[in-house]
């Protein structure tokens, strides 16, 4: 992986990486403890959050509330760019009180409403946010402050966008019973979720169920709901 940059401070990471000849292995499941817009900006990829697979063009963007897990699935012939920024909500809750920027991590299932594309914003300010963060300035404490206020206006992006869907209408899922089997997981986290009281919920035999969210997600479900206890756990 070529990072571009990665800075951190409190309550906030950003990074810029690309990989000229990503592996698709070094790219697993995972959920974080922070929430994170991720942003892809070339490349040939779909994102799948949750069950729901999302394709990607440039400048497609994508965000997670805390504990929502993602995956990236690429071609690893093409080379593949993209910058994230992780931060606690508690960061955007001292100016934003009302939390109204936070609307779209947190009023929304989960695995639903994570994409935004061009079509979804009023026009290309969005564009010019991504490009100032990923711009770079000597100064530590003067990067903190260009990236946390872009942060912030993106966020207002995202949020206008958000806002804007009528009756916040969810995307045409594309893995339709593999997002089912996801929604099950998670309203029933902590009960018996064997492989054989899955398919016998969703009258599928035990390999289809594995083979359905396999392809769906590329990881196995076992690995998912162990994932989605420990974060709960934590």
């Amino acid at each position: 992986m070529g990072f571009r940059y990665d800075f951190a401070s409190t309550g906030m990471v950003c990074s810029h990486s690309l990989d000229d000849q990503p592996k698709a292995d070094d790219f697993f499941m995972h959920a974080h403890e922070m929430m994170e817009i991720f942003c892809f900006l070339s490349g040939s990829a779909k994102y799948n959050v949750e069950g729901n697979s999302y394709p990607l063009e440039p400048y497609t963007i994508l965000i997670m509330r805390m504990s929502e897990t993602h995956m990236i699935q690429l071609d690893p012939t093409q080379p593949y760019e993209r910058m994230s920024i992780h931060f606690v909500p508690q960061l955007i809750s001292k100016v934003d009180q009302q939390e109204t920027l936070l609307r779209p991590f947190n009023a929304r299932a989960i695995g639903r409403l994570n994409k935004y594309d061009e079509t979804c914003f009023s026009g290309k300010h969005y564009r010019s946010c991504i490009n100032a963060i990923l711009s770079q300035i000597d100064s530590e404490k003067a990067q903190s402050v260009l990236i946390f206020s872009h942060l912030l206006s993106l966020l207002a992006e995202i949020s206008d966008a958000f806002e804007r869907r009528p009756d916040k209408a969810d995307e045409n899922l594309q893995n339709g019973i593999a997002v089912e089997i996801v929604d099950y997981v998670n309203r029933n986290l902590f009960s018996d979720l064997s492989l054989q009281s899955i398919s016998h919920r969703f009258y599928l035999s035990c390999s289809q169920v594995n083979r359905i969210y396999k392809k769906a997600t590329g990881s196995s479900l076992w690995d998912y709901i162990v994932l989605k206890r420990l974060m709960s756990a934590r």
